[in-house]
């Protein structure tokens, strides 16, 4: 955390000016996005402009935007991906069916909630649940399949995401910065993330603005 710009990520999260977390959320966040892999611009569009319905259409087409899309936006570094990967393909066809049945409820049940349906409530918990049906994909990713489904409902968890929280003073600094957000470390980064975008009258200020925001500001400088 010694190279992050703390006093810009306190300036931010204080900031009511909508213009100022719209910018960092687009063009600050494509820009960190490109820096980090310059090829992952079509697959950073795509994930931004999700068509849910095909992806739910059946249980193929689901685990194919799991292994196709979902876990390459996610698992940014090469081994983590590949050893998900492996156990997402591992998973035999009734688990498969299980986990997108399983997906299909939890969709069904977060149609139609506004922000304000969501933020300190249990849904945030069973939504997250979900990766426990899913070999390979853990709480961050779970998080992050459902900010690019239900952007008004949540933001994406993550370790540069904690990074900003804990440099606001949101958050408590955890010893290593480095280590896996559990669920119930989840929870509380989407609530705060949902508070903070209730803050605003624009609804355009989404959880899912919040986070990509909240993550741009989490790297280092260059």
């Amino acid at each position: 955390m010694c190279n992050i710009d703390t006093e810009a990520i306190i300036r931010l999260w204080n900031s009511t000016d909508e213009a100022d977390w719209i910018r960092t959320a687009t063009y600050d966040y494509m820009q960190q996005v490109l820096h980090h892999n310059p090829n992952n611009g079509n697959l950073e569009n795509y994930m931004d402009n999700l068509n849910v319905e095909p992806v739910l259409a059946n249980s193929e087409s689901f685990f194919t935007f799991l292994h196709d899309r979902l876990f390459p936006w996610k698992f940014s570094q090469g081994n983590i991906l590949e050893a998900n990967l492996n156990r997402l393909n591992a998973m035999n066809a009734v688990n498969r069916e299980y986990a997108y049945n399983r997906m299909r409820e939890l969709c069904h049940s977060l149609n139609g909630l506004c922000t304000n349906d969501i933020y300190q409530s249990d849904l945030i918990y069973n939504a997250l649940s979900i990766h426990n049906y899913i070999d390979g994909m853990g709480v961050a990713c779970a998080s992050g399949m459902l900010s690019v489904m239900f952007p008004r409902l949540f933001g994406t968890v993550d370790r540069f995401v904690r990074i900003s929280l804990c440099a606001a003073g949101i958050m408590e600094p955890t010893a290593n910065p480095e280590c896996d957000i559990d669920i119930d470390e989840a929870v509380r980064m989407e609530n705060i993330m949902i508070g903070k975008s209730l803050s605003f009258e624009n609804e355009n200020i989404t959880p899912r603005v919040i986070d990509k925001a909240l993550w741009t500001m989490g790297h280092d400088r260059d």
